[in-house]
């Protein structure tokens, strides 16, 4: 972190961030730091958001458009669209932009989002991030499958697994060729 005397971090609330869009969430007003009793011995070229005032977890970091360094006197801003947090896209698996903008809304805007259920489905069409449905088997006794969370392995390197089989009713006839496994927030219907 920066070293100019008087610097600390900034606590922010749920106003510096405009709704999640488009996989990001972008600060929407000025975020003022403290007032600098001395200069910083670097230009500051980065910014961090983490979970507490002093050590604790980075949950997101970028680089500003523009370095820049700290004088004595001089209380600095980041300027509103300096700090914007993207969840990245990816090809073949990930989270969808519903959840994506259902996980930034809930951490830096406060916006209630309680852990919905979990329910693997089957899908017979490639999927890609920005789709909102999946196109599932229909009757043939399909259904899509509860995953609770002790099924689930605690997450690593950005991912996680399951740790049990899941298993589906048995078709009475074909559901076609399944292509993806997609996860969703209820029974029927729901959020992908």
């Amino acid at each position: 972190e920066t070293d100019y005397a008087g610097y600390a971090r900034t606590s922010f609330d749920a106003t510096l961030f405009g709704a999640a869009s488009s996989r990001n969430i972008t600060q929407v007003i000025d975020l003022t730091l403290p007032s600098a009793t001395g200069a910083s011995s670097s230009d500051i070229n980065s910014w961090a958001i983490l979970d507490a005032s002093s050590l604790g977890n980075m949950l997101a970091f970028g680089a500003f458009t523009t370095a820049w360094n700290v004088v004595s006197g001089n209380t600095p801003k980041i300027p509103s669209g300096q700090i914007i947090v993207t969840v990245n896209a990816s090809s073949g698996a990930g989270f969808t932009n519903t959840a994506a903008h259902l996980m930034l809304d809930m951490m830096f805007r406060n916006v209630a989002w309680t852990k919905p259920d979990i329910y693997a489905g089957l899908a017979t069409a490639t999927l890609t991030d920005s789709d909102t449905t999946a196109t599932e088997p229909v009757g043939n006794n399909y259904a899509r499958v509860n995953v609770p969370t002790t099924s689930m392995n605690a997450a690593t390197n950005g991912a996680t697994t399951n740790n049990t089989d899941i298993t589906y009713p048995t078709p009475s006839a074909t559901w076609g060729t399944i292509t993806t496994i997609p996860v969703f927030d209820a029974l029927t219907d729901g959020n992908m």
